[in-house]
């Protein structure tokens, strides 16, 4: 009695071993993309936080006025205090971001917290880009 073997041929194991290989390329430009995409948005995120953290101070009126600068990578936060030394905030943006803006800084003035209005463009290597769109009232998020 012959009994036949089932089994898979070589040729059969390297396609398949091929084909996955494609797929993990695939999935791993796309991962690697949304990771940078998300980056962005995280920037862009944290820019409109400081900018509505600087109006908070302004609308506080415990400060005089409260100015925000960005530059490339790095968020620059200053208070001017009623009476005493301004302090300043430095904070840099996390992966492969950077922002520049229409404006060369962004200040909001106590007692009523009224700034001045413009964007802000945060993008990455990939071409991924978010705009915060700040106005006298609030900075968001696009």
């Amino acid at each position: 009695m012959s009994k036949k073997i089932k089994a898979f041929t070589l040729i059969e194991i390297l396609i398949v071993v091929a084909i996955l290989a494609v797929l993990s390329a695939v999935s791993w430009l796309n991962l690697n993309n949304s990771k940078k995409s998300a980056d962005v948005g995280n920037a862009c995120s944290q820019v409109a936080a400081y900018i509505n953290k600087a109006r908070n101070y302004a609308v506080s009126g415990t400060v005089k006025s409260a100015t925000v600068t960005v530059s490339g990578k790095e968020i620059n936060v200053s208070i001017t205090p009623n009476s005493g030394t301004v302090t300043s905030e430095s904070y840099m943006l996390k992966g492969d971001v950077s922002c520049s803006s229409s404006s060369s800084s962004f200040s909001y003035l106590a007692p009523n917290g009224v700034g001045v209005s413009g964007t802000i463009k945060c993008s990455s290597s990939d071409g991924s880009v978010k705009t915060v769109i700040v106005t006298p009232y609030q900075a968001v998020c696009n």
